[in-house]
């Protein structure tokens, strides 16, 4: 029988009738669950060695939460500059709550909210005024 091994990330998007995997060596909880979501049934599934819960019960990596909510206030910086006045007022009031309020539900001050978009980033806008 052929067999061939892939890393998480090549298996991403893929579907396995089977298919072993071995948590060794992961870290975070993406990996482990883009590998044991490849197979279309537990049958064919084997998990190699035995492996802790916080291997898969654990919270996302920091640095990728810290990304999303850097990219999340861009976001709405960018709607607040091109959107309507209605879509403005709305972005303004959640940068407000969201990142001039201090950390919310547990998330770090790391976002940078002096930092301004480069205009090049920023494509052709429709004026809505």
């Amino acid at each position: 029988m052929p067999a061939f091994s892939i890393t998480a990330h090549k298996a991403q998007g893929k579907t396995l009738d089977a298919c072993v995997v071995n948590f060794t060596g992961c870290h975070g909880s993406e990996s482990p669950y883009v590998m044991v979501s490849r197979a279309t049934s537990l049958e064919g599934l084997v998990i190699l060695t035995p492996f802790p819960k916080d291997k898969i019960c654990c919270r996302q990596n920091e640095d990728l939460r810290l990304e999303f909510r850097r990219l999340r206030f861009h976001a709405l910086r960018t709607i607040e500059k091109y959107g309507t006045r209605q879509e403005a007022a709305r972005a303004s009031g959640e940068i407000q709550a969201e990142f001039n309020g201090g950390p919310t539900r547990g998330e770090p001050e790391a976002v940078d909210t002096t930092q301004e978009v480069p205009d090049i980033l920023i494509g052709p806008t429709i004026n809505h005024t």
